[in-house]
């Protein structure tokens, strides 16, 4: 008895599932990686997003199914959203905290408390440019990190911006 296998057309329908789930789970991290190599090629991202153009215009009835969808499933997409913003928010305060989720000046630790800083100023002009939130972690997630940036707290951002006059239209006290 050899050891070949039948051809995947030559298999029965339940097969072909147990098949293609089997070969997901053995090839899923090889698959994932070489998503992400060529995510980092902007000539295959321009193709895909005008591939994926091309196929909707193509294809009208998946605009009104994808309405449908997200109609019918809204507290489910804002959860699964919300969740993955929060998991993009840690992976970056991670990274800009030294490897820890917490201030590097005071070590504050609660995430609702931490933020990204521009170590050199200019925050605003850059969040404005990018977008507030969550397109801001994307942004320096999208960019591999770039130098610059380090986590505090709301706390340690205020008196950063004290000490270095960075407070704009705040009134700073004279009593200081």
């Amino acid at each position: 008895m050899s050891n070949s296998f039948l051809p995947f057309s030559h298999l029965h329908k339940t097969d072909k599932k147990q098949y293609n789930k089997l070969y997901y789970q053995l090839t899923k991290e090889k698959q994932l990686e070489d998503y992400h190599k060529r995510r980092q090629n902007p000539e295959w991202v321009n193709q895909k997003i005008e591939y994926d153009r091309q196929y909707k215009k193509g294809h009208p009835e998946l605009r009104e199914y994808n309405h449908i969808y997200q109609q019918n499933h809204k507290l489910e997409m804002s959860m699964q959203s919300r969740e993955y913003n929060l998991k993009r928010k840690n992976r970056v305060l991670i990274h800009y905290g030294n490897g820890e989720c917490a201030c590097i000046q005071c070590g504050e630790s609660r995430i609702a408390c931490l933020s990204i800083d521009h170590i050199n100023g200019g925050g605003n002009k850059h969040r404005k440019a990018i977008g507030e939130d969550s397109r801001f972690y994307a942004w320096l997630e999208n960019n591999n990190y770039p130098e610059g940036y380090q986590t505090l707290c709301m706390n340690c951002q205020w008196i950063k911006k004290f000490e270095k006059g960075e407070l704009g239209n705040y009134a700073i006290p004279t009593n200081y």
